[in-house]
């Protein structure tokens, strides 16, 4: 059974990456995180979907969580995302946020490779072999092409790491038959994104 672990409570802020025609801007970068802790918020997400972390460059994506990591300077627990279609590369960013200080890696299903159920065990396993950190299971198969089945998740729950779930299928019958599986301890992470401007917005 994969152990419980809080990574927070309350809500998260996906927070986007603001850009200037030369790359990362760092500077409203820090004020949006600076505003978001001081708002209340508790806990941030960096290079998720809505920070557009799959169009980062290797390099700004590193740069954006240690940046994010040393500026809450352990206010809120940072939450980075770092999976990829390219599972090997997406398991050294996972690395690098588990070193540079980040509370717990999101990790989105293989996008435009559609894996079998069993190879998205074998994914999510891949990556919890590598961090020091929870992992969450991230599922947006309206992004991806491809959905968590409830009883994956039940499989999922059996992997030391993989703590929790961002659950973003709109597919009603899917999240009920989900929770009636009862497959573990593991948290779910409801997904109602708006933009990091709004206030109150979750992860």
């Amino acid at each position: 059974m994969a152990r419980t672990q809080t990574i927070f409570e309350g809500v998260a802020t996906a927070l986007i990456t603001p850009m200037t025609e030369t790359g990362v801007n760092f500077d409203q970068f820090g004020k949006l995180i600076d505003w978001q802790i001081e708002s209340g918020i508790d806990a941030l997400v960096i290079a998720g979907t809505t920070g557009e972390g799959s169009t980062l460059t290797d390099e700004e994506h590193k740069e954006c969580i240690s940046f994010a990591v040393e500026r809450a300077a352990g206010r809120v627990p940072i939450i980075a995302g770092t999976g990829s279609n390219h599972t090997e590369y997406g398991k050294q960013l996972t690395k690098y946020a588990s070193d540079a200080g980040a509370a717990a890696c999101l990790i989105v299903t293989s996008y435009y490779n559609k894996a079998t159920q069993n190879g998205l065990v074998k994914l999510f396993s891949e990556y919890a072999s590598v961090s020091d950190v929870p992992i969450i299971a991230y599922n947006v198969p309206s992004r991806t092409g491809l959905n968590i089945e409830p009883s994956t998740y039940v499989k999922l729950a059996e992997i030391d790491g993989v703590a929790a779930i961002k659950e973003a299928n709109s597919n009603i019958s899917k999240i009920v038959e989900r929770e009636s599986s009862r497959y573990s301890p593991m948290s779910s992470l409801r997904r109602q994104e708006r933009s990091a401007q709004s206030s109150g917005m979750a992860m």
